[in-house]
């Protein structure tokens, strides 16, 4: 267990609370930073991403699982094994 874990638990938790209204909360957070040179922080954002799923309706989450799909399976290819692992999750 560690910070980085908890966060994404607390998310998760907050996500299925609060449901569509999650998604403007963590979106610009996800946008900002999915395609960051910092690896980090691209694995922060896949992560946010997979965290809010569970949460929302199918119609506020499906056209940003179709625009997130391409960057995903993007992520898949790259060189830190954090974002390969967090994107295929």
């Amino acid at each position: 267990w560690n910070i980085s874990m908890a966060a994404a638990t607390l998310l998760e938790g907050i996500a299925r609370t609060i449901e569509d209204s999650v998604v403007d909360l963590v979106l610009p957070f996800i946008t900002q930073n999915i395609n960051a040179d910092n690896w980090r922080m691209k694995e922060a954002a896949l992560m946010a991403f997979g965290m809010i799923l569970d949460g929302p309706s199918g119609e506020k989450l499906s056209p940003l699982v179709m625009q997130a799909m391409p960057i995903l399976i993007n992520c898949l290819r790259d060189p830190q094994t954090l974002v390969r692992d967090t994107s295929a999750w």
